[in-house]
């Protein structure tokens, strides 16, 4: 457990929750919770690389300066072949990657996702952890930079969470433009549309919930076997669940009392 803190005196904001937490022996939760008391903003989106291009991580920050300083040539954001992930740099034919932050559920499965992709397609990464980012900083001269504008140079919006220096949304538009795609067909309106990702079946949520909607037949029709047969039957004939059926009769029912 850590001692008495001067919260007034902790540079919040400064650099992320999560590195002071550690760097103070406390949860990310508190040093969260201390900050919003003192109504700063969070460091999110506000990192440079030393080429000016904005950062998601403050470790990514780091290791570019590292690199900078080394001399070494390298790339940002590089999309990988035959997936939908892009890794943080690539450095002649490697990518390499920064798994931080994964004490969090959903980064956690999305290093996992890419981890599992990296290897199904044999391709070269190499992952540093974020405590040898830290060591490797600790020796570097460079300087982290800051943006101090956090208007989206496309749309011009102003926020704390800034990609490449534009927001969210343009962000999601950017990329998928730049996303090598295919088209396919949609498995219910039969057009088409291009498939970011290989799961995808449906070019639309629309089209996806209208596929799971049950084609039976006319109530009247329904009523008539049921007469004839139990309900049991009717459903294993028609290759439904009992509950469906008998869900579809019974709001016809309801309708028809109102």
């Amino acid at each position: 457990m850590a001692g008495f803190i001067d919260w007034d005196t902790v540079p919040l904001g400064t650099k992320p929750d999560d590195l002071i937490a550690r760097e103070l022996n406390v949860t990310r939760r508190k040093v969260c919770t201390e900050r919003n008391k003192r109504g700063i903003k969070p460091f999110i989106g506000r990192i440079l690389s030393q080429e000016g291009l904005g950062l998601r991580s403050i470790y990514e920050a780091m290791y570019d300066a590292v690199l900078h300083e080394q001399g070494i040539q390298h790339s940002h954001e590089v999309p990988v072949p035959n997936t939908n992930f892009k890794s943080d740099f690539k450095i002649n034919d490697t990518f390499l990657e920064i798994a931080g932050m994964l004490n969090f559920n959903k980064y956690k499965e999305k290093f996992l996702n890419k981890k599992f992709a990296y290897e199904q397609l044999g391709i070269n990464v190499v992952w540093l952890e974020i405590e040898k980012v830290e060591i490797l900083f600790s020796n570097c001269n460079l300087l982290i930079k800051f943006r101090e504008n956090t208007g989206c140079k496309l749309c011009g919006y102003n926020s704390i969470r800034l990609v490449k220096d534009i927001c969210h949304k343009c962000y999601c538009k950017t990329w998928r433009q730049a996303t090598d795609r295919e088209i396919s067909i949609c498995g219910f309106c039969q057009r088409e549309f291009p498939q970011y990702s290989p799961d995808s079946k449906f070019c639309s949520r629309q089209c996806y919930w209208n596929s799971m909607k049950l084609d039976l037949p006319s109530i009247d029709w329904l009523e008539s076997e049921i007469a004839a047969k139990s309900m049991s039957e009717v459903a294993v004939e028609l290759g439904v669940d009992y509950y469906t059926l008998h869900k579809r009769l019974y709001r016809n029912k309801k309708r028809k009392t109102q």
